[in-house]
């Protein structure tokens, strides 16, 4: 869920790419906003209805992760300990201190009961007590861990295909389409949230699909340009794919309306929609995504954009990106400190007081603990990359 630190870590995107980058950053302040619009809607009106909608936030930042690491897909190799220093210190303090607070809120009777679980972020492999223990949002961050634990042997697994097969990318999405689809034909009415295929949805073999999509959608557009994972996909083919990832976000949201926008009406529903409604959402945003401007050199008469237009959005995207963790992880915090502070506040002012109390804490830990961290762990890694 955190905002990217891969254009450092990584080959970096060409200047004439910047607002792409801009856009990314704007998406994943978008997706901090969906799910924190899907845990606020009840505040203000009976049930989430038609805006629980917005929960596929999460499937947006799978997709933005996977997008944004498809730069690493096409390295020979990735250096494990680096990696890995960069990802625990740009993700894992901030979730520390986030853990810390809900904990502190809890009763203290139990307070500390699915500590060590979350700790080591297990909590999502028992029941649903346990996974929502301290902030239901908090379920997705395993999956995107176990991402990037993954992503040396993915490299890996790419090169073995390659070797066989060009665009391997593209066999890669198809296996994990199959694994998705495998694990949802198996579900069963009143399955218990701890069963073994149930854990294994919500982890990474039934989400890679959803993080490939994305990687697929950096390949086709030319923002990762590697011939062992594909190739850009022309313009008139991007127009396309773009226009229908529109079109079935218009669906998926017509679907919704009238098959899921309640539990009652999710719980008569086809298996096989709310297992896949998700995957089907990540696949419109990915498919969205071919509508970002490719890759390639800045001409030399090209017209001048205005700096003081572009220098304002961008500032406004990489503000939104820079948030999208903190806003993530603290936003279901936020209501229950405002109304320990002012029982009173109900209804919109609730609202309005737990958003602007949300992004006051996501700014300010930004500046105190997740950059300070970050600057951190690179240069731990670039450390042990100097002595390797």
């Amino acid at each position: 869920m955190a905002p990217s630190e891969e254009s450092q870590a990584l080959p970096s995107y060409r200047r004439s790419d910047q607002a792409d980058v801009s856009a990314v950053e704007a998406l994943r302040g978008l997706a901090a906003l969906m799910v924190l619009v899907s845990h606020y809607v009840v505040f203000v009106r009976e049930g989430a209805g038609p805006w629980g909608l917005a929960a596929t936030g999460v499937d947006l930042f799978f997709v933005l992760s996977g997008f944004v690491f498809a730069r690493a897909l096409c390295q020979r190799r990735i250096a494990w300990v680096p990696h890995l220093l960069r990802r625990f210190f740009r993700l894992y303090p901030l979730y520390l201190l986030a853990l810390l607070l809900y904990a502190a809120l809890r009763p203290e009777e139990g307070r500390w009961s699915a500590w060590w679980s979350h700790l080591f972020m297990l909590h999502t492999t028992g029941d649903l007590a346990l996974a929502t223990a301290y902030n239901v949002a908090f379920w997705s961050l395993p999956p995107e861990v176990e991402f990037y634990l993954a992503l040396p042997l993915l490299v890996a697994l790419l090169g073995a295909v390659s070797k066989r097969s060009a665009a391997g990318l593209w066999w890669l999405v198809g296996a994990a389409v199959a694994v998705k689809l495998a694990l949802v034909s198996m579900a069963h009415p009143g399955e218990a949230p701890d069963t073994l295929r149930s854990v294994l949805t919500v982890h990474l073999p039934g989400l890679l699909v959803e993080f490939l999509l994305g990687s697929a959608a950096a390949v086709a557009t030319g923002h990762v340009q590697s011939s062992p994972l594909g190739a850009p996909w022309p313009h008139r083919a991007r127009t396309m794919g773009a226009g229908a990832g529109l079109a079935l976000m218009v669906l998926l949201w017509w679907v919704y309306l009238n098959e899921l926008a309640t539990p009652q009406a999710a719980a008569q529903a086809a298996l096989w929609l709310t297992g896949n409604f998700g995957l089907l959402m990540a696949l419109a945003f990915a498919l969205l995504l071919l509508g970002l401007n490719p890759v390639r050199p800045l001409a030399l008469d090209s017209p001048t954009p205005s700096p003081s237009r572009n220098a304002a959005w961008t500032a406004a995207a990489l503000w939104a990106g820079r948030l999208s963790y903190g806003l993530y992880l603290f936003h279901n915090a936020a209501p229950v400190l405002a109304r320990r502070w002012w029982p009173e506040l109900s209804g919109w002012p609730l609202v309005l007081a737990s958003l602007g109390l949300t992004l006051v804490t996501a700014w300010v830990l930004h500046l105190a603990v997740e950059a300070p961290c970050r600057r951190l762990g690179r240069s731990l890694a670039n450390a042990v990359q100097r002595r390797a």
